[in-house]
């Protein structure tokens, strides 16, 4: 075991202190009340587990056993009621299956009516009435399942009916309006001096207009077609939907009706699931086509070219309003009022300013917003993995990383930080808004041996830069593991983390582990004696994005557990907040005894040299915190 001065008196014979003296002397504060407020539904049985991923311990009785868990776990994880909550926790509404999209759409309306609805509470309230109260827990999930059937969407037909055109579609609305007549009898011409149609014209039609396919109405249209596409789901990335929303504009020049581009797409794509999706695509190009043709046969001169400057949000409402508008004279006007404002921005010029001349507020406030949009960061262990799966969040992508798993993009969290690569300056100024002003979230590895802290994720030069964390731990007891494994970890890591002031510790273990608490306790001991001394310590997950990043790491624990074993055997759950508080209080008075703060700085690190104890007067004063030559 590495030798680690500590820089401070020794403690043998100090008595440890209590929780509460301890809370109310010292800097650091754990929490009291894990709880999250009061249900918004008022008094049930329920009410009182809510607040918790894992059922209550419910004050002095021993935490639930395996037995518990097999009969409160199964029914919740496969009812309707269970799967739309996580799914609105996760914000991954189902896009397969009509009974799944109603679920999410009962589930939003509740969302919508009542601001305070707590999902993870309401999990939990239905885990613990299963145990409790069983017949009002199948009374409920009744009253979910008829609210499901009421809000069903009818079935959509493989391939829809051709969609009368605009044309035909307000002659038949002025039908409508007109008079009762005989049925025999015809409708006057709009113009009375108009000509009379002869048999050979009325026998062939004359063909509409088709506005030119390089038109740069035609290109707008064509982005956002690929938007609507990108949301409907028949395509999940930008580059494939742009591709495919011109080869269905392509095949709607060629001559093709609706049902031939359906028939097409299915045959190309080769998804007999997504039958609707294709049909509402193909039917909204469709409409939208045939407004932009009678815009362009009416008055070709006002069609003029759309201006590049246009939102893309802009040109998908215009397109939406013209394919929903009946009056083609509506569509007239609307074309007319886009393109004029379209015409207005491109003569504004766009001129360039230099960004450092921009007060210093200002250039803070664009620093947050590209750095901090949400205040908190989620990284997550890198699996590489024949399917596509690679980091979800990372602050520095590694490039080896990225030929070994042949990912071609990361996902940042929101965080955009190319910004940090313009300029010097620019960097000096925005470094520390990045780690200063985000919650960063981060699994801790405690029994793989080699870092405790991935460093693909979160390397150890930026340690010592972080204000606050969340440090998700495993908990599990494995057999042969002994004290003695923890206390050899590379726990170093934490000892960089000098600036933190906010520390949350989050713990999974499995089902049954829930009587075991020795490696809840170790784990506890070597992190707070390796964190500063004023840091602030709470326990259990609370955020909204705290409770899902564990969940995440839950949902990955529980995959590992189904690969390796046929049988699921354990659940894996969050230990509560009381049950760690509890634990804490026996290692309160050696928080900060290893950290960063006290090191003796006169002691050189073992593995560059062994040397003799430095002279005091050699001792560089900059290189200890507060320190000064006297």
């Amino acid at each position: 075991m590495p030798f680690e001065f500590t820089g401070a008196p020794p403690l043998q014979l100090d008595t440890p202190l209590s929780f509460s003296s301890f809370a109310s002397s010292s800097t650091t504060s754990f929490t009291t009340n894990a709880h999250p407020p009061a249900s918004p539904f008022g008094a049930s049985p329920i009410s009182s587990s809510f607040g918790s991923i894992r059922p209550q311990l419910g004050g002095p009785q021993p935490l639930l056993n395996r037995d518990d868990f097999s009969r409160v776990s199964a029914p919740v994880a496969t009812d309707p009621l269970s799967r739309a909550l996580v799914r609105a926790l996760r914000n991954r509404p189902a896009i397969l299956g009509r009974s799944d999209i109603a679920g999410d759409q009962v589930v939003k309306d509740t969302l919508k009516q009542d601001e305070t609805f707590d999902i993870p509470a309401i999990i939990s309230g239905l885990r613990e009435l299963e145990k409790t109260h069983p017949e009002v827990a199948r009374f409920t999930r009744s009253l979910f399942d008829t609210s499901v059937l009421s809000r069903l969407p009818p079935k959509q037909p493989q391939i829809p009916p051709a969609i009368i055109s605009t044309a035909n579609a307000n002659e038949a609305a002025s039908n409508d309006q007109a008079p009762d007549t005989d049925a025999s009898a015809t409708r006057a011409p709009a113009d009375s001096t108009a000509s009379p149609t002869s048999p050979t014209e009325a026998s062939n039609p004359e063909p509409p207009v088709k506005v030119p396919r390089q038109h740069p109405r035609i290109a707008s249209f064509v982005d956002a077609l690929a938007a609507r596409v990108l949301r409907g789901a028949v395509v999940t990335y930008p580059e494939g939907a742009k591709v495919l929303a011109s080869h269905i504009v392509n095949l709607f020049y060629s001559g093709s009706t609706q049902g031939d581009v359906v028939a097409a797409l299915r045959s190309l794509l080769g998804r007999p699931d997504n039958i609707s999706e294709i049909a509402d695509v193909a039917s909204w190009a469709d409409d939208g086509l045939v407004a932009l043709e009678t815009a362009y046969a009416d008055d070709p001169e006002s069609f003029r070219e759309a201006s590049s400057e246009l939102n893309a949000d802009e040109e998908i409402s215009d397109a939406e309003e013209e394919a929903n508008a009946g009056d083609a004279d509506e569509v007239l006007d609307e074309n007319k009022s886009s393109t004029d404002n379209g015409a207005t921005k491109a003569s504004l010029p766009a001129r360039p300013f230099c960004f450092l001349e921009l007060p210093a507020e200002m250039r803070n406030l664009v620093y947050r917003l590209l750095l901090a949009p949400d205040g908190h960061i989620g990284l997550t262990k890198l699996v590489h993995t024949a399917n596509g799966r690679y980091l979800k969040d990372v602050l520095f992508p590694d490039r080896n990383c990225r030929n070994s798993c042949g990912a071609n993009y990361y996902k940042l969290s929101g965080c955009s930080p190319q910004i940090l690569a313009v300029c010097q300056q620019i960097y000096d100024e925005a470094k520390q808004i990045m780690y200063e002003e985000n919650t960063v979230c981060v699994t801790a590895s405690t029994y793989d041996g080699v870092l405790v802290l991935n460093q693909r994720l979160l390397p150890d030069r930026t340690l010592p830069r972080l204000t606050s964390l969340m440090l998700v731990c495993d908990a599990a007891d494995r057999s042969g593991i002994e004290r003695g494994w923890f206390s050899q970890l590379p726990w170093k890591q934490l000892q960089d983390l000098t600036s933190l002031k906010s520390l949350r510790i989050s713990m999974i273990e499995r089902e049954t582990d829930s009587n075991t608490t020795d490696s809840k306790a170790w784990i506890l001991e070597e992190v707070l004696e390796r964190i500063p001394a004023a840091c602030q310590v709470t326990f259990e997950s609370r955020e909204e994005f705290e409770v899902t990043y564990v969940q995440e790491i839950i949902d990955e624990t529980e995959a590992q557990i189904n690969h390796r074993r046929t049988v699921k055997i354990d659940d894996v759950y969050e230990v509560e907040g009381e049950v760690l508080q509890e634990l804490a209080t026996r290692y309160v008075y050696k928080q900060g005894r290893k950290s960063g703060h006290a090191r003796d700085y006169r002691f050189p690190d073992r593995w560059e040299v062994v040397s003799k104890l430095m002279p005091l007067s050699e001792v560089d004063p900059k290189l200890v915190l507060g320190g000064q030559r006297k």
